[in-house]
């Protein structure tokens, strides 16, 4: 067995141990990571690897790393994590998310995760960490006990309040009377949607620090997402609210292993409505899944009704295509944004953070956390 950083070769590898090990929650799915499983990585960063060390502590870069077990030229078992410069309570701190954590079912109960884990310190122990934040699937109690027990020694993790997924059903139609003018932005609105999404984000914590170097990569490395894939209201020419949807299938793909009794209802009842107006194929247990996430929203003050006018328009829209099974996103218990979701039909599933102090001074109040808006970006995770 070799525990060792990860190399390009190691693709087909990682692909494979993804389709092994479906998150197992409320419901069982796996994500599709071919052709290429560092696709997903890149939008983190900079692999850590690549760089010298004064970059490294620099923390001008936002950067991933990951390793691997290898036994006998199979890789059975992985771990990643990104770092990136955010937000909290208005002042930026460094922090380290939780990413990929598989190990093949055959080799579980050899204590893999912790071995990883370890690599993980003797290379980057002493850099400097505020935080350390990671998501669980509600109802993945072996990953909750890893989070909170199993790095006993090197990193604890407490629960810092959930995140609910919803998913926008393609199988209503929507009346929406006075809706707003929708524009498809250009690059010329580059500086004003910059300047909102960081006007709107300011008061959350773990928000983006958003900045044109950094928009302008995130653009570049999300493959498939571009200025027209955001959808713009103006008023005056000043632009009020707005939503970008991402279609992450060149990146990676849902496949779903097992729905919940519900959910296999709603899907039973999509069969039959799809008769009556233009609609998706419902979604094949097995067969990956497309989507559209709400990668970006915000809205000026005062303006959270256009936006919700907004995602009944463009989910008509989306449904008319008959291309994409959902449009999902994923909002903290505090956000204000919840109440756009009243009154829609979605499904929804929840999603826990955990968060820990790692090795500065920083420290958070868990309840404090759970009572203020808090930002993560799903399509990362």
């Amino acid at each position: 067995m070799e525990v060792r950083f990860i190399e390009e070769r190691d693709n087909p590898g990682l692909i494979e141990l993804s389709r092994k090990t479906p998150m197992e929650g409320v419901i069982s799915a796996y994500t599709e990571r071919a052709p290429d499983y560092f696709a997903f990585y890149n939008l983190h960063g900079v692999n850590v690897q690549t760089l010298t060390r004064e970059q490294r502590d620099s923390g001008k870069y936002d950067m991933w790393t990951a390793a691997v077990a290898e036994d006998e030229g199979k890789i059975v078992g992985v771990m990643s994590a990104a770092a990136k410069g955010v937000n909290f309570g208005g002042q930026p701190i460094r922090i380290g998310y939780i990413m990929d954590a598989r190990v093949d079912p055959e080799y579980r109960r050899r204590g893999l995760t912790k071995q990883i884990g370890i690599k993980f310190v003797e290379d980057a122990g002493a850099e400097w960490y505020d935080c350390v934040i990671g998501y669980i699937l509600r109802g993945n109690e072996k990953a909750v006990k890893g989070i909170t027990e199993g790095g006993r020694g090197i990193f604890m993790g407490k629960k810092g309040g959930t995140y609910t997924m919803y998913q926008l059903s393609m199988y209503r139609p929507y009346w929406v009377p006075d809706a707003p003018a929708i524009e498809r932005a250009t690059e010329k609105d580059k500086a004003e949607i910059i300047d909102l999404l960081a006007e709107f984000y300011r008061p959350y914590n773990f928000s983006p620090i958003f900045t044109e170097e950094k928009f302008d990569r995130m653009l570049q490395v999300t493959l498939g997402y571009s200025y027209r894939d955001f959808r713009v209201v103006r008023e005056s020419g000043r632009i009020v609210a707005l939503i970008g949807l991402w279609d992450q299938t060149p990146v990676r793909q849902v496949v779903v292993m097992r729905n919940t009794p519900v959910i296999r209802l709603g899907i039973t009842i999509a069969k039959f409505l799809r008769l009556f107006f233009k609609a998706p194929r419902p979604p094949v247990e097995g067969q990956p899944m497309r989507s559209l996430y709400i990668k970006h929203i915000a809205c000026r003050p005062g303006c959270t009704t256009v936006l919700k006018k907004m995602l009944k328009v463009i989910t008509n829209e989306v449904r008319r295509t008959g291309q994409y099974h959902f449009i999902w996103g994923a909002f903290f218990q505090a956000d204000p944004l919840l109440g756009l979701f009243k009154g829609l039909t979605k499904t929804e599933l929840k999603s826990d953070m955990f968060f820990g102090p790692w090795n500065t001074s920083w420290t958070a109040d868990a309840e404090k956390i759970g009572t203020q808006p808090a930002y993560a970006d799903f399509s990362l995770v």
